[in-house]
């Protein structure tokens, strides 16, 4: 599965860049929304830590309810290997909130005031810029600062945004999880706060 955009591109990749009032998008899921049932995943083709001082802002609108026939963790998109470092936003327990930005400073959203909408709609927004991230769930901002590590290395370079399942140590597929995705957009800049609030009220 394949939406347009991309590093080599999905279907309509000839049409880029395309823009709206928020700016340059270098993916956006098209045909939205789109069931992801377990069994199989969305491949972006979309690079996000190739270069180290890439910018961007990933916007993931999600709903229903989520489950995996492996179990935890239910895996709504990921950007790295697993036991790596890189994005990820997903839940590893039942009694547990939305992950992001896995490896040493995870951020748990629950544990940093932003409330996830269990078996609901959720809109997740994740900017990067340099090493300064922001991560905004539900319109409300659950990190904003400088991470404590380098998030970038050797094979989260390679890796691509992928939504719906996560990549082991060696890369293969796995946890694929059931969701309805409703929207993805992969932005070229890091958004700032105005606009990352009317999105969130747009997309809720």
């Amino acid at each position: 599965l394949e939406g347009w955009g991309g590093n080599g591109g999905g279907s309509g990749a000839e049409e880029l860049p395309m823009t709206d009032d928020y700016g340059t998008m270098s993916y956006r899921l098209p045909n939205a929304p789109m069931q992801l049932n377990g069994l199989k995943k969305l491949d972006t083709g979309i690079k996000l830590f190739e270069t180290v001082d890439a910018a961007w802002t990933v916007v993931c609108v999600f709903d229903g309810e989520i489950s995996c026939a492996q179990g935890y963790p239910y895996s709504v998109l990921t950007c790295m290997l697993d036991a790596g470092k890189g994005l990820t936003v997903r839940r590893s327990s039942a009694d547990e909130g939305l992950t992001v930005l896995a490896g040493s400073g995870g951020i748990r959203c629950d544990l940093a005031g932003a409330t996830e909408v269990l078996n609901g709609r959720n809109v997740m927004i994740i900017t990067k810029s340099g090493d300064n991230y922001g991560i905004y769930l539900n319109g409300v901002l659950a990190y904003g600062a400088q991470l404590g590590y380098g998030i970038v290395q050797t094979d989260t370079h390679s890796c691509t945004l992928i939504a719906g399942a996560r990549q082991n140590g060696e890369g293969a597929y796995e946890y694929y999880t059931a969701f309805t995705l409703d929207e993805l957009r992969v932005y070229t800049t890091a958004l700032d706060e105005a606009a990352i609030t009317a999105l969130s009220d747009e997309l809720a």
